[in-house]
């Protein structure tokens, strides 16, 4: 916080000082532009590049984006707390995202198979409706959805949880491990909670 404060009046007295001397206004715009980016970097270095998986979670907790609070709840497994945060989620969309995630922590897996299936089509529906399909044993709904697939790092993740949902367990561990060694920032708290799963 902080920081923030030290850039915001950095940049400040930059374009005011930099105004004084009446400098061309290419370099006040080049100067201005780079205090941003630096303001920029450090407001989402931990939710982008944080190694430190408590860090990430401060973050998080810090934050008034609604969404972002609610994530703090959901990976500090306070999901009572979490779940009454999911109306006041915006948008419509990420609020039914949230209200499945907690339909899966309680196991309610048949109702979270209905919700997502009202919802448009997307990689997450489909992605959900994967891991739905492998808790509820449901060989169609997930040769159904696992073509939909596109973006490479669900199909990675639902590999893993194949493995797992095959026996695999060590397998499946040890998949996830390699992926924490190299992950950072919000990403890493998904890694963390899936092996959490998968323990």
């Amino acid at each position: 916080m902080l920081k923030l404060v030290g850039l915001y009046l950095l940049l400040f007295i930059a374009v005011v000082g930099l105004q004084l001397l009446a400098v061309p206004p290419v370099i006040l715009y080049i100067v201005t532009t780079g205090i941003l980016v630096l303001i920029l970097y450090v407001t989402l270095k931990p939710i982008l590049f944080e190694k430190d998986y408590l860090k990430v979670l401060q973050f998080l907790k810090k934050s008034k984006n609604t969404s972002y609070q609610f994530l703090y709840l959901y990976f500090e497994k306070r999901y009572e707390e979490a779940e009454q945060l999911i109306p006041r989620v915006k948008p419509k969309k990420v609020q039914d995202f949230h209200r499945i995630a907690i339909l899966t922590t309680k196991n309610k897996f048949k109702e979270a198979k209905e919700l997502a299936l009202s919802l448009k089509d997307s990689e997450d529906k489909f992605f959900y409706l994967c891991l739905i399909a492998l808790e509820l044993k449901d060989k169609k709904l997930l040769e159904q959805n696992r073509p939909k697939l596109k973006r490479a790092l669900n199909k990675q993740y639902l590999s893993i949880y194949e493995l797992y949902f095959n026996g695999k367990k060590k397998e499946a561990l040890a998949a996830i491990d390699r992926r924490i060694a190299r992950t950072k920032g919000f990403q890493l708290l998904m890694e963390e909670k899936k092996k959490n799963e998968l323990l």
